[in-house]
């Protein structure tokens, strides 16, 4: 009985401190947790991808409903992906990605993926489909858990055979993990039941 009461308050507590608004140890919202973020405003923010430039049409007067004067627009055919960017200095944790994306067309979707790449051909990945011919915030599922010596990449899926478009803002990529404190309360109760 006195197990069960001891684990009742430990997750009645754990559900308190995670729903403490912006002292939520598990919110990333924080920008110490922003590993990379653009918002396609100025021509260099181009730097380090691959497959823009391309196009003189890569940057659209469409931003999204978030902020900006601009964003990325992408079409693709084959090959693919459309566009991508590899990231160094990525440390081990988990990562989450989320942006603001619209297609160019109905009927049409692209997909944004991140996975760990550089030396493995079993890549872990997040993918997101974008199917809104409105302008739409998406995030990704769950995280992407990446390990020491690996890096990072984002690539862009649109088109394929028959020629499709996406426009893309406010791409972020946050690093996610539990504060110490969450850690400590529930080590301590580990310890409880050893």
């Amino acid at each position: 009985m006195k197990r069960f009461v001891i684990l009742t308050v430990v997750f009645t507590l754990g559900i308190i401190i995670l729903s403490c608004g912006e002292d939520n140890p598990l919110s990333s919202d924080s920008k110490n947790n922003v590993f990379y973020f653009n918002s396609f405003e100025a021509d260099k923010d181009s730097s380090g991808w691959n497959g823009l430039g391309l196009s003189k049409d890569m940057f659209a007067n469409d931003p999204c409903p978030e902020d900006g004067k601009r964003s990325l627009h992408i079409g693709g055919g084959c090959p693919q992906p459309a566009a991508s960017i590899e990231l160094s200095g990525v440390e081990e944790g988990n990562y989450r990605f989320s942006f603001w994306a619209k297609m160019g067309q109905e009927s049409q979707s692209a997909q944004v993926i991140l996975k760990t790449c550089c030396g493995a051909e079993d890549a872990e990945k997040l993918i997101v489909l974008v199917d809104s011919t409105g302008w739409k915030f998406y995030q990704s599922e769950g995280n992407l858990n990446v390990t020491s010596n690996k890096k990072l990449a984002l690539e862009i899926w649109v088109g394929g055979i028959i020629y499709a478009d996406v426009f893309i803002d406010n791409l972020k990529i946050e690093k996610v993990s539990a504060s110490p404190r969450v850690a400590s309360v529930y080590k301590n109760v580990l310890e409880l039941f050893k």
